[in-house]
């Protein structure tokens, strides 16, 4: 590793770098957790509260004979039944909460599994937990494996880590070859999120090289060893994976791989061979500003302002809200006073402190107003995303999206609790609603406050920009 010595920085580009790398996106990471754990206890209550919807709605209708649920005699006439209503989840967890006696009874039928996990994609927990005590007390080793890797897999969505490994104790080599895989992998990942790296790299070197698993579990064991400062194994892991013929549909997770290696890279101070790996990131990624970012900090701390200015260029020159443009918009001016161009340095740090001013307050203003989901509603495909007029918000890296798919599916109760005309039942919903509906608002009004807090740092940054040059009389008249 080429690192460069600390004492060609000032002091001044050390703190700005120090002031971008805590803002920008990689870093962030670290304060997820802090952000998560502020509503935390809500996910949890709301998780709580619509378990106790889907219990109390799910016995209304199958006791109306208007809705027609059937008790079958036999597993076949069950299947053929859920397979005619695949469309309709609530009919299908009517129908297996109609037949738990049978379900219990036939707990080794080849079905069972795909029948827990319709009970727990949808939430019903009271009738899954049912059926798994049963499996516990009749089934054999492998039944019992496989069911717990399935609630070890609900408790997983939840990034509620601990819980899922309490299901996965066991070694699991009594399952099949694709779920003992998927299995290892989600232990790896929990491990991971507890900070247990190499318990969770040994969990993920369990997935042998033919799994469809396989690049997925190398990803994480590289990222496991950029967690503990070992960025050359992680560097030649990266370079190896991205030679794989198989690899073309994981160009997303590559990509993330080098943003997080070039960031540790730049925070210790190995400024070349961050750069190397910020180069590889490809143009069109979801990380490409990112990336642009690391290029222009790296090159600032090897002195070469005119690489910087040009990375820091192409970013500004986006019409995208991202963090890593905002900090492109402070850092072009300073790396114009750092190139002694003082008086466009002046302009570009007062540029950037109106652009600062007028975005934070649009942001304000957003934060004041009632959410409205019919007109900005949440986009749920590989991230969960939201647009508000020029404002983009991303709730995958802080929020679970288990939450935004139980809020989407909430409309398909609404025609059935209308023939229902259950008070109860229509009060529960209005609550459950409404409760989802402020937790997304509040979901927004975080990640609102940190893009706000974000901003108010880069504008204190320009104001003191524009204070050094007056004080040194750098700017000229």
């Amino acid at each position: 590793m080429h690192k460069i010595n600390g004492s060609k920085s000032t002091q001044l580009l050390t703190a700005l770098l120090n002031l971008v790398l805590l803002c920008t996106v990689f870093f962030s990471q670290y304060s997820n957790a802090a952000v998560t754990h502020d509503l935390g206890e809500q996910l949890n209550a709301l998780d709580e509260l619509d378990q106790n919807f889907n219990k109390q709605f799910y016995r209304a209708v199958v006791k109306d004979p208007r809705f027609n649920i059937s008790i079958y005699s036999s597993m076949e006439q069950l299947n053929q039944a859920i397979n005619e209503q695949k469309s309709d989840a609530i009919k299908s967890v009517a129908l297996l909460v109609n037949n738990l006696t049978l379900l219990k009874n036939n707990y080794d039928h080849r079905d069972i599994y795909a029948y827990l996990e319709i009970l727990l994609d949808n939430n019903e927990i009271t009738t899954a937990l049912s059926l798994i005590t049963s499996i516990e007390q009749q089934a054999d080793s492998t039944t019992v494996t496989h069911s717990y890797y399935l609630l070890a897999h609900y408790y997983f969505q939840r990034e509620q880590w601990q819980k899922s490994l309490q299901y996965l104790q066991d070694d699991g080599l009594n399952l099949a070859p694709q779920t003992y895989q998927h299995r290892m992998l989600i232990k790896g990942y929990s491990l991971q999120k507890l900070a247990k790296h190499r318990d969770a790299q040994k969990a993920y070197e369990k997935i042998p090289a033919d799994s469809s698993y396989w690049n997925i579990a190398q990803f994480n064991i590289a990222l496991v060893n950029i967690r503990q400062g070992w960025w050359s194994e992680a560097h030649n892991m990266i370079k190896s994976l991205d030679k794989r013929s198989d690899i073309n549909n994981n160009n997303n997770a590559i990509n993330r791989l080098n943003i997080t290696l070039g960031y540790s890279l730049l925070h210790k101070g190995y400024y070349r061979n961050a750069t190397k790996v910020f180069q590889q990131v490809t143009l069109d990624s979801f990380y490409a500003n990112q990336a642009l970012l690391g290029i222009a900090l790296t090159a600032a701390q090897q002195d070469d302002y005119i690489k910087a200015l040009n990375a820091s260029r192409l970013l500004k020159a986006k019409n995208q809200d991202d963090l890593p443009i905002d900090e492109a918009h402070l850092l072009m001016p300073f790396f114009y006073e750092k190139s002694q161009q003082w008086t466009t340095a002046s302009i570009g740090y007062t540029q950037a402190g109106s652009y600062y001013e007028e975005k934070i307050k649009q942001i304000s203003t957003l934060m004041k107003q009632p959410l409205d989901l019919k007109t900005y509603p949440i986009n749920i495909s590989n991230r969960t995303t939201m647009d508000i007029n020029k404002i983009h918000l991303d709730f995958s890296a802080v929020f679970p999206q288990y939450v935004f798919a139980h809020q989407a599916r909430l409309k398909a109760f609404s025609p059935w609790l209308e023939k229902m005309k259950n008070n109860q039942l229509n009060q529960q919903f209005k609550q459950l609603n409404s409760n989802y509906i402020q937790l997304v608002q509040e979901m927004v009004t975080l990640i609102l406050q940190t893009k706000r807090d974000h901003l108010n740092s880069y504008l204190d940054q320009t104001r003191f920009g524009l204070a050094r040059l007056f004080d040194n009389n750098m700017v000229q008249q």
